[in-house]
């Protein structure tokens, strides 16, 4: 059967039973079962769950006769993981899954003969919605009677991650204005050309950008559910234009690259949350410059498609298909540090889930990457 990573093969029937009787009345793996506080899962080979404790059965929202239906199946099959089944081989098997941290646990401790741990983001459908979930995944080798299987803990960290990541979030939008505030405060101080009053000017603009952004997040840290409420009003689109423009015009990740601004709305009018305009597509512009090489150009446009409005930010860069996979999923990273890649979840975030707008991205070779707003007008 097809798979982009994990092989897919799974024990026949037979096997498989008579593995389930084994480590289930094995004496060893009843008492982990009864003294393991997270959720324990006991694998084979072919990745299929043999036993499960009664933490992994609750989280489940099993009763205990239920959960011998799971036996068998692989550990994101039995949490519903959305990417589980869309490939012939399952869990494992399908493009999403070489950037999933079970998935590289358990392969790389059956490789060493080893512990080992991976933060692992997983999309799961309860009750008909998807939720962002963020597990610590360690998987560890079991020998019993010369026969190997695999013991797998899951953490699950998704509201300590949830507060986590909103937190960085916000610091993380916070130093994209310090880092025009610095810009600007620089050229006040040498003018470089410029006049000190339009400069103090820009820097009076950015100070009250900082100040709005630090009461966004007061709101959010006061709501158990990270909610917002938007401060609606009318705004000409080509204001908000001109404010990403002076915001970037000092901006350090800006020196030496070009900002090209194409309004293709005229005086169009949107009602919308101000800052959080800006936040969604200053985060865009921010990414973009830092993909762009000195000397280069980015393009912002803005474009009507029907009772919608679309702010468009296009640099000639390709982001790579297994970071693109994932961009906007809150719990993943490349990077050791989870903090990193938060602008793109901001995006998602304030884009959609506050504003109920439309965010996503397109890359390629021939065309580079444009990540794109849309909004009713």
């Amino acid at each position: 059967m097809g798979t982009y990573n994990a092989p897919s093969e799974r024990s026949d029937p037979a096997e498989l039973h008579d593995q389930i009787e084994f480590v289930g009345a094995h004496p060893i793996v009843r008492e982990l079962m009864n003294i393991t506080s997270g959720l324990l899962a006991v694998l084979n080979e072919n990745r299929q769950i043999l036993s499960i404790n009664d933490a992994y059965i609750e989280f489940l929202g099993l009763h205990s006769e239920e959960a011998k239906r799971i036996l068998g199946l692989r550990p994101g099959e039995s949490i519903n993981c959305v990417h589980a089944q869309q490939a012939p081989g399952g869990c494992g098997a399908s493009e999403y899954c070489p950037t999933c941290g079970a998935v590289v646990a358990i392969l790389t401790s059956q490789t060493t003969n080893a512990p080992v741990e991976k933060p692992c983001a997983a999309t799961v459908l309860r009750d008909g919605q998807m939720i962002e979930m963020l597990f610590l995944a360690r998987c560890a080798p079991l020998l019993l009677n010369d026969q190997r299987f695999l013991m797998l803990f899951l953490t699950d960290v998704s509201q300590q991650q949830q507060w986590a990541a909103l937190e960085r979030m916000f610091f993380h939008d916070i130093n994209n204005l310090v880092g025009a505030i610095l810009g600007t405060s620089e050229m006040l101080v040498a003018h470089n050309g410029n006049a000190p009053e339009q400069l103090a000017a820009i820097l009076h603009s950015q100070a009250q950008r900082l100040a709005q952004e630090i009461a966004i997040q007061k709101s959010l840290s006061k709501n158990l559910n990270g909610n917002y409420k938007p401060l609606y009003q009318s705004y000409a689109i080509k204001d908000i234009l001109t404010e990403l423009e002076k915001q970037f015009a000092t901006h350090l990740c800006a020196r030496n690259k070009k900002l090209m601004v194409q309004n293709n709305v005229g005086s169009l009018t949107i009602i919308t949350d101000y800052s959080l305009v800006l936040r969604i597509v200053g985060n865009m512009i921010q990414n973009a410059f830092e993909a762009t090489g000195e000397g280069q150009s980015i393009v912002v446009q803005t474009d009507r498609h029907g009772d919608q409005v679309e702010f468009s930010v296009w640099n000639s860069e390709v982001i790579s298909e297994d970071v693109s996979k994932r961009i906007f999923q809150r719990n993943f990273s490349t990077k050791e540090d989870m903090g990193r890649g938060l602008g793109t979840y901001s995006m998602k975030f304030f884009g959609e889930e506050v504003l109920e707008g439309h965010v996503s991205f397109t890359t390629s070779e021939a065309e580079g990457t444009v990540f794109r707003y849309r909004q009713q007008v």
